[in-house]
């Protein structure tokens, strides 16, 4: 290719063998990264929600005890919590190797090299593969032909986050990725304590509302129990499982992220290849003027 330059065009090619003897050279490298931000201010867990609440300046005075208790309770009690940001973000890495080989005659000469490059990225679901190749030779056939031939061509495969990172980032971190048997029964227990304050007389918050009597038979959603006291160790966990409208410490009866991952995935394949054929043919020959003069042209 070329590009404009003040004295002309600067003509850019790309690497060829030389004459002598096999050249051989190896390359790598490997690289590490991390997210820019470490605890993320508002990705607190259950328990530093819990503590935040009663260390805080947070006036609590108007909220009924009975709810408030139930709530810290349930917040500084959860078991198997694990933090959503410990668990989308990782370090990443990347690795690269480079393989090239050249040499020849006087009258042909070869390169040829091979790439691949790794990289895992710093989300969870995140990755690039690539594979290249490149080969020229150059023939001189004889002094007025010569011959080339260039091959270059590369494959990615990209795997991309299977959702949105903002939806993924307001997951709350108040449970485990997949249920335990503690997990279990804990949001059994909550359930009953959630009637046990509806029972005491406290009507606000939808506590009157089971965590799952909206989804109990529903087998249009694709849940692997339709209620909390279906669950066994291993399940996904939902966030409904843990409350919904605020009868919990749950929140919108969102699906939770393992699901969200296992349900589905993103990615993107490309490939290139490249073949062309040289030639260059050198003429000689001469012309003579009107004004009786030669002049010659190759």
């Amino acid at each position: 290719m070329g590009s404009l330059g003040a004295n002309g065009v600067i003509l850019i090619t790309t690497k060829k063998g030389k004459s002598g003897k096999l050249n051989f050279s190896y390359n790598a490298y490997t690289s590490t990264s991390r997210k820019y931000v470490k605890d993320i201010e508002m990705l607190k867990t259950a328990g530093e929600w819990a503590n935040e609440l009663q260390t805080g300046d947070y006036d609590l005075s108007l909220t009924d005890p009975g709810l408030l208790e139930y709530r810290l309770d349930a917040y500084a009690n959860a078991p198997d919590v694990v933090s959503m940001e410990d668990w989308l973000f990782k370090s990443g890495n990347s690795t690269s190797h480079d393989f090239s080989v050249s040499g020849g005659s006087e009258n042909i000469k070869a390169f040829a090299s091979l790439g691949y490059l790794n990289t895992d990225g710093i989300v969870k679901g995140q990755g690039y593969e690539r594979y290249n190749g490149r080969m020229n030779i150059d023939a001189t056939l004889n002094d007025k032909l010569k011959a080339g031939l260039s091959m270059n061509g590369f494959y990615g495969n990209q795997d991309i986050v299977p959702w949105e990172m903002r939806d993924l980032l307001r997951s709350y971190s108040i449970s485990p990725i997949y249920h335990t048997q503690a997990s279990i029964d804990f949001v059994q227990q909550l359930d009953a304590k959630r009637q046990a304050l509806f029972d005491s007389g406290f009507t606000g918050n939808n506590i009157g509302q089971s965590f799952d009597s909206n989804y109990r038979g529903d087998l249009s959603q694709n849940y692997d129990a339709h209620s909390i006291y279906d669950l066994q160790p291993g399940d996904v966990v939902n966030d409904w499982h843990y409350g919904r409208n605020q009868n919990g410490i749950g929140g919108t009866g969102d699906a939770g992220v393992a699901s969200k991952f296992d349900n589905s995935q993103r990615y993107k394949k490309n490939a290139l290849w490249e073949c062309k054929f040289l030639f260059r043919i050198r003429a000689y020959g001469s012309l003579k003027s009107e004004n009786h003069f030669w002049s010659r042209f190759t």
